[in-house]
């Protein structure tokens, strides 16, 4: 992601316009609805021979604005979330839905597609101890969803996606992503953690990747964490689970430059960045109260969390531990 912060006010005296009418700083849409206003009393007011240059200026504004905006941190998480889970009889209430795909994407309408698409598919299945029957169906209606998956691709104009390979260490993933890309960052992600409760990682042909692992936080503590990439323009999106009014979030501009967008809850905090090539968003699975007990007791028990509670400072000491930079040149590498 690029890291602009760019004021329209800051831009416009040059124009030989003292401010916008109303008070729209900091809002983009606003800011945008505004200058284009003021574009537009340009050509009305302004006699053309003299228009020129600062109708340019003007125009650089919003060009800067929707630049700027393209690769921007998202304010909140609550602007990634447009959907809940499904009733749970693990939970008293579904939690909000985290994703990386923009609503009304390619992406988000292909994945919604293909969502509803299993619901349908799985309401139908057979639930309990299976007859061989059964069985065999269940595996063909998998089969019937992992096509649609790739019809799905091809009707949205996304390349579908190829995992490469798993392996069960970050020095093993290292290895592999610098003979498919000539990645040889071995600190690009925190050092592992011999107290992380599970050890994970893939990697695909578009340029993504996944970990799971731990880290060890500046008191001592561990935390266990998942992080993962999207390439944009693949068939792949990000989700996570979370109680959004339980969580805290704010932007941080980690130890490369790059600004993350953090959230801290009770029992998970998030991390999330929108780079030039791909998406990535990180969970540990710990908040400021604790492990993610939830999942721990409810449905996998790899999934059991941190075993420190973890504050702002750990989760944005996490942030500076990452290279964004070469999470970014993995997914530039598959687009070339």
């Amino acid at each position: 992601m690029h890291d602009m912060q760019v004021k329209i006010s800051d831009l416009l005296p040059s124009a030989g316009i003292e401010a916008l009418p109303g008070s729209v700083e900091g809002d983009s849409e606003r800011v945008r609805e505004a200058v284009l206003a003021r574009l537009k009393e340009e050509k009305m007011n302004t006699r053309k021979r003299f228009r020129t240059g600062r109708t340019l200026l003007i125009a650089a504004a919003v060009t800067v604005l929707l630049s700027a905006a393209a690769f921007a941190a998202a304010q909140g998480f609550s602007e990634l979330s447009h959907r809940r889970e499904a009733e749970s009889r693990y939970r008293s209430e579904p939690r909000d839905i985290v994703e990386v795909a923009p609503e009304d994407s390619p992406l988000y309408m292909a994945f919604e597609e293909l969502r509803e698409f299993r619901e349908e598919v799985q309401s139908k299945q057979p639930t309990g101890s299976l007859t061989q029957e059964e069985f065999d169906k269940v595996m063909e209606d998998n089969k019937r969803i992992s096509e649609k998956y790739f019809e799905l691709a091809e009707k949205y104009g996304l390349r579908p996606v190829k995992s490469l390979g798993s392996f069960s260490s970050l020095e093993e993933l290292v290895k592999a992503l610098n003979e498919f890309a000539g990645i040889h960052d071995h600190s690009f992600l925190p050092a592992e953690d011999p107290r992380a409760t599970v050890i994970s990682a893939s990697y695909t042909d578009c340029g993504s990747f996944s970990y799971a692992g731990g880290f060890t936080l500046p008191g001592g503590g561990a935390a266990d964490y998942g992080i993962r990439s999207a390439a944009k323009g693949a068939m792949e999106n990000l989700t996570e689970a979370i109680y959004l009014d339980e969580m805290e979030d704010w932007k941080y501009t980690a130890a490369d430059g790059t600004e993350v967008l953090l959230g801290l809850g009770e029992r998970k905090a998030l991390l999330y960045v929108e780079l030039e090539h791909c998406y990535v968003m990180a969970t540990i699975r710990a908040g400021s109260a604790g492990a993610d007990e939830e999942s721990v007791i409810s449905e996998f028990a790899w999934n059991k969390g941190t075993h420190t509670a973890i504050s702002r400072e750990d989760l944005e000491y996490f942030a500076d531990s990452i290279g964004f930079g070469t999470i970014d040149a993995l997914a530039a590498s598959a687009q070339t």
